[in-house]
């Protein structure tokens, strides 16, 4: 047991400690099993995991500033310039001027692109369907979006 770990588990109840670090376990487990997700729809694509990950954050928006990209990339603007230029060639991105600045430029999923990134939502969907119940995605939503605010504060 880590010395954080020791700590925790000396300042809480043992039942609830026991029921935490299962959720942490199994909450590794659907990492891991995403990262295999991840990894075997973009090795179809062609294209690496990073390369997926970009796509879905283009997604999100009509138009993804580099620096945007780079910094939930957690890469540099730099090696962004690569990854945008090999999406690009391959026909999932492409560069558009920015209207809000006219010195740079914002990043956009092409047809192509919008096509991958629906036929990923499907399969997550599919995936989430088979192991939620409708009624409980209001629940599960909050669960997730708790956990991000709470990782994310952790960070910050």
């Amino acid at each position: 047991m880590s010395e954080s770990l020791a700590r925790v588990t000396a300042c809480a109840d043992p039942a609830s400690v026991s029921k935490m670090t299962s959720l942490v376990m199994a909450f590794s487990e659907l990492r891991k099993q995403n990262a295999r997700a991840i990894g075997a729809l973009s090795a179809g694509y062609g294209i690496s995991p990073t390369d997926l990950r970009a796509l879905s954050f283009m997604s999100l928006s009509d138009g993804a500033t580099p620096k945007s990209v780079a910094e939930h990339l957690g890469m540099t603007t730099g090696s962004l310039t690569t990854l945008a230029d090999r999406l690009g060639a391959a026909g999932f991105m492409e560069r558009t001027a920015n209207p809000r600045d006219r010195r740079s430029v914002l990043l956009r999923l092409t047809p192509r692109g919008v096509e991958v990134m629906v036929e990923v939502n499907v399969l997550y969907v599919r995936a989430f369907s088979k192991a939620f119940d409708e009624d409980d995605i209001p629940l599960m939503k909050e669960a997730f979006l708790g956990l991000a605010n709470e990782l994310g504060r952790l960070v910050d």
